[in-house]
């Protein structure tokens, strides 16, 4: 007399889906975590900010005068740094949030290709990001998700 319920089979098979989709969540708050501390850490270039504004004001403290284009410098650098910090923080959170949700799978996939350059955290998160993505029951995933 067969059984009532499901398969041993599809038993296996809803339970690979719910560690696959455990995997996914994982993985977004991970990319939530790191677009934090991103986001965070990107205001440390304001002492340089500061610093540059200081020495292109001419109000430096010391015997000889800084000439103003370094100070504009260091001001110009400061403010590229952060903008490029905040936009990384940016889309690590778009690909967090794009995961919760299992949506734009290739959009995730870049970012956590682009974040294999950024050591220590970005490459392990890269890592850990490129090899659940590329596997197949992720793909399924996301593909009933829509």
């Amino acid at each position: 007399m067969p059984p009532d319920g499901p398969s041993f089979g599809e038993d296996l098979m809803e339970t690979l889906a719910n560690r696959d989709l455990a995997r996914v969540k994982l993985l977004a708050v991970l990319h939530f975590v790191l677009a934090g501390l991103f986001a965070l850490f990107a205001f440390l270039p304001l002492i340089h900010l500061v610093t540059g504004l200081l020495v292109a004001s001419g109000s430096g403290t010391g015997s000889e005068a800084a000439r103003p284009d370094v100070g504009w410098t260091l001001v110009g650098v400061s403010l590229v740094m952060m903008a490029g910090a905040l936009a990384y923080a940016g889309c690590l959170a778009w690909a967090g949030k794009s995961l919760w949700r299992r949506r734009r799978y290739w959009l995730c996939l870049v970012v956590d290709i682009l974040s294999l350059p950024v050591l220590p955290l970005g490459t392990a998160l890269g890592i850990l990001g490129v090899v659940y993505l590329r596997r197949p029951g992720v793909r399924d995933v996301f593909r009933q998700a829509r």
